[in-house]
């Protein structure tokens, strides 16, 4: 569930969804959408949420990254 719930979140940012709107979609807190675009970030090497979403859109996922969730 980890990688698409990462890539949900991505794709809904992509969709043009706003966090706050991410965070009611989803049903989750802010610190954990914010831990995991962070997460995602480090593991892809990229800095914002623009080149975030750029390699999702590339691809059409986020990668699954450690295995502290």
């Amino acid at each position: 569930r980890r990688v698409l719930f990462r890539s949900e979140i991505v794709k809904l940012m992509c969709e043009g969804f706003k966090k706050e709107e991410i965070i009611k979609i989803l049903g989750q807190t802010p610190g954990i959408i914010e831990d995991r675009l962070k997460k995602s970030k480090n593991e892809l090497g990229v800095k914002s949420n623009r080149e975030l979403m750029a390699y999702y859109r590339k691809n059409g996922y986020v990668p699954l990254g450690d295995e502290s969730f």
